[in-house]
């Protein structure tokens, strides 16, 4: 806070000139305490608010501080703030949407971006499926409240801002007609509400909540279309679009085989098998990372292979992947220097680049708050202040250190634009929308250590896509033992060897 402002006389520090600044604090209730259970920067805040003054950590004489406001979020299901910081502000509580403003907002919204769109197939936008989606979503927030559940189990404007993301994406040409449409809305829907459940009970609800909403808001007709809940969403590998498929689970599987050959001839090999299930996490992998800002939580439990998935995924609609590389000395500086090196790469060349990070190169608790700050914005720069000059809008702190100017201006975008090379901003503003759009985040963890981190306040990943890959179930298992022992020979009488390959598969 103190490199905000600037000395006006004496120990009286505050804004330039006469103007007032307020300082935003989001998240209050974020820093963990220490072993004595005090939460520092609360408590410095606190004094600052009784008494407009802090202790300069050099010279330990009193700084005044003047002109100077601030202004806090916290979530009310986090009660670790103390009352006495807490009661210095004046408290405004934000309920939880309603159904009908939900459903008001879901309306607005796609009602002016499918002006491209058939009539029928917007009235059922607008009419049909906003009850759909308001009646789900806000039954999952208080179904899936309190501390009984998951702490990333949290369903907030956010989910159904990425679902209104996802449907963007749909072309008219593709989808024409009501069911399909109504088909890739359940898609979606499951992918942005039910690919973060982890437990077998909660899908199931999920499943009821969904069954209800279609059946109170769709007519029978569309319900009863054929293949409205077989048809498979999935993006074009040559044109990296949206579409429906009439490739099968199996068809898929043969695709990314063939790809995966082409993957080992190129690459370390992967030694990794494409069951079923396999197949749909690819799918949902390739969804989000060919979607502008695609970042995703890849959770679930450590062996399942889920950074092999994830590099077979970008591999296969020709996108860069990069894996960080740890070694001796590798500090938070270190990953600092990693992540905008990555993200001035993918500015500059304008190209689609996959960063796999594993929660095994999260050496250091610390690590997570540049992660955190890319899953929310896309923007691994700042470290948590984010400062801007009022005159030009440039992030001073961000050009200050940088200092890439010259390596931005050999942006592909900007070439043959010869006045508007000569302007930063301009420069600097293309750079951030292209590389904030080219870079994706595909950050790999355990089921545990998701909820760990989410419930102690250390990693926060509610503005972003998490997939939970759930453990092989039994049928997997026998898929896969089955390709196996196909071509194994144990006795040489086919029926003998169909029985023992039963056996062992069993």
């Amino acid at each position: 806070m103190s490199e905000e402002l600037v000395q006006k006389a004496g120990n009286v520090y505050g804004p330039g000139g006469h103007r007032k600044m307020v300082f935003f604090i989001d998240d209050l209730s974020r820093p963990r305490p220490d072993e004595y259970e005090v939460r520092s920067t609360n408590a410095l805040l606190q004094q600052h608010m009784d008494y407009a003054t802090w202790y300069d950590r050099s010279t330990l004489l009193p700084h005044k501080i003047v002109n100077v406001q601030c202004l806090a979020a916290m979530s009310s299901h986090n009660h670790g703030t103390s009352a006495r910081v807490v009661q210095r502000f004046t408290t405004i509580t934000v309920p939880a949407p309603y159904e009908s403003t939900v459903a008001s907002l879901y309306d607005s919204i796609m009602s002016s971006t499918m002006k491209q769109f058939p009539e029928e197939i917007r009235e059922c936008s607008t009419q049909s499926l906003a009850g759909v989606a308001a009646y789900v979503h806000t039954r999952l927030s208080l179904n899936f409240s309190g501390v009984i559940f998951p702490s990333f189990y949290s369903f907030t404007l956010h989910e159904l801002r990425a679902l209104i993301k996802a449907l963007s994406r749909a072309s008219p040409e593709l989808y024409s007609n009501v069911p399909v449409y109504v088909s890739l809305f359940v898609h979606e829907f499951h992918r942005v509400y039910r690919d973060r459940l982890f437990i077998d009970t909660d899908v199931k609800v999920f499943e009821g909540l969904m069954k209800d909403a279609l059946r109170k808001f769709v007519e029978p007709s569309v319900l009863s279309a054929p293949g409205l809940h077989t048809t498979i969403h999935a993006v074009d590998l040559s044109t990296l679009t949206l579409a429906p498929s009439s490739q099968s689970i199996e068809r898929w599987s043969t695709i990314f085989r063939d790809k995966m050959v082409d993957y080992n001839t190129l690459f370390p090999t992967i030694d990794s098998e494409l069951w079923s299930g396999a197949i749909e996490q690819i799918l949902r992998i390739i969804r989000l990372i060919t979607s502008p800002r695609g970042h995703m939580v890849f959770a679930g439990q450590q062996g399942l292979g889920k950074d092999k998935l994830a590099k077979i995924a970008a591999f296969c609609c020709g996108m860069q992947f990069v894996q960080l590389s740890m070694k001796i000395g590798y500090d938070l500086e270190s990953f600092r220097e990693d992540l905008e090196s990555n993200f001035i790469w993918a500015g500059v060349h304008g190209e689609d680049r996959a960063l796999i990070i594993r929660e095994e190169e999260i050496l250091d608790e610390t690590f997570l708050v540049l992660v955190n700050q890319i899953l929310s914005s896309s923007f691994p720069f700042s470290g948590g202040r984010q400062s801007t000059d009022t005159a030009s809008g440039t992030d001073v702190h961000v050009l200050s250190r940088l200092n890439k100017m010259e390596t931005i201006r050999q942006m592909k975008s900007l070439q043959g634009r010869e006045e508007e090379l000569e302007n930063p901003q301009v420069c600097w503003n293309e750079f951030i929308m292209q590389a904030k759009a080219k870079l994706h985040l595909v950050f790999s963890m355990s089921q545990s250590n998701l909820e760990n981190m989410t419930r102690s306040q250390v990693f926060v990943p509610h503005k972003c896509y998490i997939n939970a890959m759930l453990p092989w179930s039994k049928e997997s298992l026998t898929e896969i033992a089955t390709r196996k022992l196909d071509d194994v020979q144990f006795h040489g009488d086919s029926e003998v060897d169909d029985k023992l390959r039963y056996s062992v598969m069993h």
